[in-house]
């Protein structure tokens, strides 16, 4: 571009222009509790019993094993430790028998997403009221398109560019199910069996295809979304995915013959979405520009006498076809610009020093075409 007065940036020290996705919004919100009966089986949980011997009124702490030689288990998923010396309660054995008295019980979500939907009718998203022009999933993550509806949700008052943003919009949305999802179920309490009593802590996982069978349609209300204006022909898009929080109400365990606990309970659920605001923009970055050669394609002419040089030379046996080795270090620490040998790639660029071309004063000069090929110095 042309110089107008005297601080402006000439084109030949002017930055990188890059295209980079930036966030202007990200928060979440929840909906309303689902409530769902759950019954535990071996085809679709693992379950892990771990046992440890009771204290009677002795505190359950780390201190707790002064004095005693042997019978002192720990758990370090809770850093604690008992001292009674009651060894049985390391090789219980669960049977019809056996009871359990809950007295602590979480669920950790590992994921939790929409079953199969079919998109958009299982996801209506609206925007001020108008629904937005399509939703695709990608990844596990659901993209909004609201190019077709920036005329009708850009309304901004009349007013300078640098006085601020628009008033935030109201985003909906409602989400058909049913859900899955795919969590660990951590059970705790005393454990009593064939006249011992134990601490024990159980942990049922969801086996991998076999998630848990959410039935609900959930909705969540976004309020203040700060969506960008349309820039460039480029709108923004509207990024979702789902999350949930779970607690266990009600459990039961029950001890089976075969040695196997199941769980009965109601789970808790309630869903999350999170909702990122995205938008190609355009970046000024005032970087330098690492001298890379560009690759060999079409640059060393076998049959072209000036550049056979490159293609002979044991100095630059790694021109014209041979791989180059990586070096990234050595490129980012050098100032090299040599156009027919660079240390810092092991690398040359092939007949364009045979030329005479103008070498790179500064590398954040645009890179020039050189020699008769289709390859770029620097």
């Amino acid at each position: 571009m042309n110089c107008i007065q005297n601080n402006c940036t000439c084109a030949n020290q002017s930055g990188n222009l890059v295209y980079l996705t930036k966030v202007f919004y990200d928060a979440e919100e929840n909906s309303s509790p689902i409530l769902t009966t759950l019954t535990t089986s071996s085809e679709g949980f693992t379950q892990q019993l771990s046992t440890g011997s009771t204290c009677g009124n002795q505190s359950w702490n780390c201190s707790c094993d002064t004095g005693c030689s042997s019978g002192c288990g720990c758990d370090i998923c809770r850093n604690i430790c008992c001292c009674c010396g009651n060894d049985s309660c390391s090789n219980l054995t669960v049977s019809a028998s056996t009871t359990f008295d809950v007295t602590n019980a979480y669920v950790v979500t590992r994921s939790f997403d929409l079953t199969n939907p079919t998109l958009p009718a299982d996801l209506a998203i609206t925007v001020d009221g108008t629904a937005i022009t399509d939703v695709t999933e990608s990844g596990g993550q659901y993209i909004g398109d609201i190019s077709g509806i920036m005329s009708q949700i850009t309304k901004c008052p009349c007013k300078s560019p640098c006085s601020g943003n628009c008033p935030g919009h109201f985003v909906m949305v409602s989400a058909t199910g049913p859900w899955s999802l795919s969590a660990a179920i951590v059970i705790e309490g005393t454990v009593r069996n064939g006249g011992n009593t134990c601490q024990f802590r159980l942990c049922f996982n969801t086996v991998d295809g076999t998630p848990i069978s959410v039935t609900g349609n959930s909705s969540f209300a976004l309020c203040g979304v700060d969506i960008p204006c349309q820039a460039a022909g480029v709108a923004p898009s509207m990024m979702f995915d789902f999350d949930a929080c779970a607690s266990v109400l009600n459990p039961v365990l029950t001890g089976g013959a075969n040695g196997t606990v199941t769980l009965n309970c109601s789970l808790v659920v309630t869903p999350q979405v999170r909702l990122r605001v995205t938008r190609p923009s355009l970046f000024d970055l005032n970087a330098r520009e690492v001298a890379m050669p560009c690759d060999d394609l079409g640059q060393c002419n076998a049959c072209d006498p000036s550049e056979a040089f490159c293609l002979r030379s044991s100095e630059n046996d790694c021109c014209c076809g041979h791989p180059t080795v990586n070096r990234v270090n050595e490129i980012l620490n050098s100032n090299n610009t040599d156009n027919t040998h660079s240390a810092a790639t092991g690398c040359c660029s092939c007949g364009c020093g045979g030329y005479g071309e103008q070498q790179r004063q500064d590398t954040r000069e645009i890179t020039c075409q050189c020699c008769d090929t289709n390859g770029y110095s620097f």
